[in-house]
Protein backbone atom coordinates (compact mmCIF):
# COMPACT_ATOMS: atom_id res chain seq x y z
CA UNK A 1 0.00 0.00 0.00
CA UNK A 2 1.17 3.57 -0.93
CA UNK A 3 -0.25 5.97 0.27
CA UNK A 4 0.52 10.03 -0.74
CA UNK A 5 0.80 12.35 1.88
CA UNK A 6 0.79 15.54 -0.58
CA UNK A 7 -2.86 15.51 -0.48
CA UNK A 8 -2.13 16.12 3.37
CA UNK A 9 0.12 18.99 2.94
CA UNK A 10 -1.03 22.52 2.88
CA UNK A 11 0.90 24.30 -0.26
CA UNK A 12 3.42 21.69 0.04
CA UNK A 13 4.15 21.63 3.70
CA UNK A 14 3.28 19.17 6.80
CA UNK A 15 4.09 21.09 9.91
CA UNK A 16 1.92 21.80 12.83
CA UNK A 17 0.70 19.49 16.12
CA UNK A 18 -3.28 20.33 15.66
CA UNK A 19 -2.57 19.35 11.79
CA UNK A 20 -0.10 16.38 12.72
CA UNK A 21 -3.16 14.65 14.83
CA UNK A 22 -5.88 15.33 12.41
CA UNK A 23 -3.33 13.46 9.68
CA UNK A 24 -2.07 10.73 12.11
CA UNK A 25 -6.32 9.60 12.16
CA UNK A 26 -6.85 10.11 8.63
CA UNK A 27 -3.85 7.72 8.21
CA UNK A 28 -5.37 4.99 10.88
CA UNK A 29 -8.39 5.13 8.72
CA UNK A 30 -6.41 4.69 5.71
CA UNK A 31 -4.52 2.09 7.01
CA UNK A 32 -7.13 0.04 8.47
CA UNK A 33 -7.84 -1.10 5.21
CA UNK A 34 -4.33 -2.99 5.36
CA UNK A 35 -3.50 -6.46 5.50
CA UNK A 36 -1.90 -7.83 8.70
CA UNK A 37 2.02 -7.87 8.16
CA UNK A 38 1.89 -5.67 5.39
CA UNK A 39 4.32 -2.81 4.52
CA UNK A 40 3.06 0.20 3.78
CA UNK A 41 5.00 3.06 2.47
CA UNK A 42 4.02 6.74 3.16
CA UNK A 43 4.86 8.76 0.28
CA UNK A 44 6.12 12.20 0.77
CA UNK A 45 6.84 13.37 -3.34
CA UNK A 46 5.96 16.65 -3.68
CA UNK A 47 6.01 17.56 -0.01
CA UNK A 48 8.21 20.65 0.36
CA UNK A 49 8.52 20.57 4.12
CA UNK A 50 7.82 18.59 7.04
CA UNK A 51 8.24 20.09 10.27
CA UNK A 52 8.93 18.21 13.97
CA UNK A 53 5.87 18.92 15.56
CA UNK A 54 3.68 17.43 12.77
CA UNK A 55 6.21 14.52 12.67
CA UNK A 56 5.68 14.04 16.35
CA UNK A 57 1.84 14.38 16.64
CA UNK A 58 1.27 12.06 12.94
CA UNK A 59 4.46 9.74 12.26
CA UNK A 60 4.88 9.28 16.19
CA UNK A 61 1.93 8.42 16.91
CA UNK A 62 1.44 6.39 13.89
CA UNK A 63 4.15 4.31 14.40
CA UNK A 64 2.87 3.08 18.17
CA UNK A 65 -0.96 2.70 16.42
CA UNK A 66 0.84 0.41 13.51
CA UNK A 67 2.80 -1.78 16.45
CA UNK A 68 -0.47 -2.63 18.13
CA UNK A 69 -1.24 -6.15 17.35
CA UNK A 70 -5.13 -5.66 15.97
CA UNK A 71 -3.33 -3.20 13.52
CA UNK A 72 0.21 -5.22 13.23
CA UNK A 73 1.45 -2.98 9.57
CA UNK A 74 4.61 -1.74 9.33
CA UNK A 75 4.93 1.79 8.10
CA UNK A 76 8.06 3.35 5.37
CA UNK A 77 8.90 6.54 4.85
CA UNK A 78 9.78 6.93 1.52
CA UNK A 79 10.87 10.54 -0.70
CA UNK A 80 11.14 11.79 2.62
CA UNK A 81 12.22 16.01 2.11
CA UNK A 82 16.38 15.74 2.63
CA UNK A 83 16.05 19.16 4.61
CA UNK A 84 14.06 17.94 7.37
CA UNK A 85 16.10 14.44 8.07
CA UNK A 86 17.01 16.44 11.13
CA UNK A 87 13.88 16.96 11.47
CA UNK A 88 13.05 13.25 11.82
CA UNK A 89 15.97 12.44 13.61
CA UNK A 90 14.99 14.88 16.18
CA UNK A 91 11.61 13.34 16.66
CA UNK A 92 13.44 9.81 16.74
CA UNK A 93 15.41 10.36 19.76
CA UNK A 94 12.17 12.17 21.61
CA UNK A 95 10.23 8.76 20.92
CA UNK A 96 13.06 6.09 21.49
CA UNK A 97 12.07 5.37 17.78
CA UNK A 98 14.08 4.16 14.66
CA UNK A 99 12.02 5.01 11.49
CA UNK A 100 12.73 3.32 8.26
CA UNK A 101 13.17 5.33 5.33
CA UNK A 102 13.29 3.75 1.42
CA UNK A 103 14.22 5.98 -1.59
CA UNK A 104 11.21 4.68 -3.13
CA UNK A 105 8.31 2.40 -2.42
CA UNK A 106 9.02 -1.20 -3.36
CA UNK A 107 8.68 -4.56 -2.61
CA UNK A 108 10.14 -6.64 -1.58
CA UNK A 109 12.20 -3.99 0.39
CA UNK A 110 15.79 -4.11 -0.64
CA UNK A 111 17.59 -1.44 1.31
CA UNK A 112 16.08 0.89 4.26
CA UNK A 113 17.68 4.02 6.03
CA UNK A 114 17.15 4.40 9.60
CA UNK A 115 17.02 7.51 11.20
CA UNK A 116 17.47 7.52 14.77
CA UNK A 117 18.54 5.41 18.28
CA UNK A 118 19.12 1.92 18.07
CA UNK A 119 21.00 0.60 20.46
CA UNK A 120 24.33 -2.12 19.61
CA UNK A 121 22.69 -4.74 20.98
CA UNK A 122 19.45 -4.39 18.77
CA UNK A 123 21.81 -3.49 16.14
CA UNK A 124 23.55 -6.56 16.15
CA UNK A 125 20.61 -8.94 16.45
CA UNK A 126 19.11 -6.94 13.14
CA UNK A 127 22.28 -7.74 11.55
CA UNK A 128 22.29 -11.48 12.52
CA UNK A 129 18.39 -11.62 11.32
CA UNK A 130 18.71 -10.00 7.92
CA UNK A 131 22.41 -12.39 7.23
CA UNK A 132 20.27 -15.60 8.08
CA UNK A 133 17.00 -14.36 6.22
CA UNK A 134 14.57 -15.30 9.66
CA UNK A 135 15.69 -16.99 12.80
CA UNK A 136 14.18 -17.82 16.74
CA UNK A 137 15.47 -16.52 19.27
CA UNK A 138 16.52 -20.19 20.06
CA UNK A 139 18.19 -20.30 16.82
CA UNK A 140 20.05 -17.01 17.29
CA UNK A 141 21.08 -18.43 20.92
CA UNK A 142 22.24 -21.79 19.65
CA UNK A 143 24.43 -20.07 16.79
CA UNK A 144 26.21 -16.81 18.52
CA UNK A 145 27.32 -18.58 21.86
CA UNK A 146 29.91 -16.00 22.20
CA UNK A 147 27.31 -13.04 23.15
CA UNK A 148 27.14 -14.93 26.38
CA UNK A 149 23.12 -14.68 26.61
CA UNK A 150 20.39 -17.10 26.32
CA UNK A 151 17.40 -17.97 23.83
CA UNK A 152 15.30 -15.93 26.19
CA UNK A 153 17.17 -13.01 25.97
CA UNK A 154 17.18 -12.86 22.09
CA UNK A 155 13.53 -13.50 21.65
CA UNK A 156 12.97 -10.42 24.11
CA UNK A 157 15.16 -8.46 21.74
CA UNK A 158 13.75 -9.64 18.37
CA UNK A 159 10.34 -8.86 20.24
CA UNK A 160 11.96 -5.13 20.86
CA UNK A 161 12.88 -4.76 16.92
CA UNK A 162 9.37 -6.56 15.91
CA UNK A 163 7.68 -3.41 18.34
CA UNK A 164 9.96 -0.81 16.62
CA UNK A 165 8.60 -2.29 13.24
CA UNK A 166 11.82 -3.66 12.22
CA UNK A 167 11.34 -7.14 12.07
CA UNK A 168 7.84 -9.06 10.96
CA UNK A 169 6.89 -12.04 12.66
CA UNK A 170 5.02 -15.57 11.86
CA UNK A 171 4.26 -18.55 13.70
CA UNK A 172 6.47 -21.87 13.00
CA UNK A 173 4.91 -24.38 15.53
CA UNK A 174 5.23 -23.03 18.97
CA UNK A 175 7.87 -20.91 17.80
CA UNK A 176 8.16 -17.02 16.69
CA UNK A 177 10.09 -16.57 13.49
CA UNK A 178 11.33 -12.99 12.51
CA UNK A 179 12.74 -11.75 9.47
CA UNK A 180 13.85 -8.29 8.06
CA UNK A 181 11.55 -5.94 6.80
CA UNK A 182 14.10 -5.16 4.61
CA UNK A 183 17.04 -6.63 3.15
CA UNK A 184 19.94 -4.05 3.54
CA UNK A 185 20.38 -1.50 6.50
CA UNK A 186 21.92 1.69 6.58
CA UNK A 187 22.33 2.74 9.98
CA UNK A 188 22.29 6.42 10.59
CA UNK A 189 24.91 7.15 13.28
Amino acid sequence: MNIPLKKFAERGFLRGRPQGRSHFAELCAILSNASAGEVVFLDFTGVKAVNGSWLNAAIGELFRWASEERNNVFPVLTHFPVDDLDELELVAQINVQAYPVAEKPETPLHLIRLIGPLDEALRSTLLAVIERGEATGADLGAEIEEEGIGATAWNNRLKDLFDLRLLNRRKRGRRQLYSAVAGEIDFNG
